[in-house]
């Protein structure tokens, strides 16, 4: 073997390890820069999403605020008609004995106000109680028993009744 052949050996063998320590190098640096994307990709999401909830919950407060406050008379004016409304029954249970077309005696009433209006002594007055009477008023065509008006019906209807003496 001559130099010229050793060397061209020596050349090939050097060229062949700098091609061999390229592609390892550039592997290398591929999946560097793959993982620094990823980093990157992954915190630019990151980021955008709380940007993007934060936008919504700002717009999501202006039109909750705009809502409140195109509504705020209406509301108001739907609070003051319930709370007249409620204030006109209170008064009815309380004026109701005293009217014309009310069937028993005033002096026999007595008002409770929940879970019943009124309870009538039918009699009492008279000196001879002939039946006791438990009366819930509601005004107005669609009125319901609340629950715990139906639960004292129902003991009622079912005479779940009970007269108990308490000694003090």
């Amino acid at each position: 073997m001559s130099i010229e052949q050793g060397l061209l050996s020596l050349l090939i063998f050097c060229l062949f390890f700098a091609i061999v320590k390229y592609f390892l190098l550039k592997s290398k640096i591929e999946s560097k820069a793959k993982d620094s994307f990823d980093k990157w990709r992954d915190l630019e999401l990151t980021r955008l999403k709380n940007e993007l909830k934060e936008q919504m919950l700002k717009e999501a407060a202006i039109i909750s605020q705009t809502w409140q406050k195109e509504k705020e008379a209406e509301i108001r004016k739907d609070a003051v008609s319930r709370s007249k409304d409620v204030i006109k029954g209170q008064v009815t249970e309380h004026l109701l004995p005293y009217f014309e077309k009310f069937p028993y005696n005033p002096r026999d009433v007595r008002f409770f106000g929940s879970p019943i209006d009124l309870v009538v002594f039918d009699g009492l007055s008279e000196g001879l109680l002939k039946q006791i009477i438990f009366i819930e008023i509601k005004a107005g065509k669609f009125a319901n028993l609340t629950d715990r008006e139906k639960q004292v019906q129902t003991c009622i209807d079912l005479k779940r009744l009970k007269y108990e003496i308490i000694r003090v």
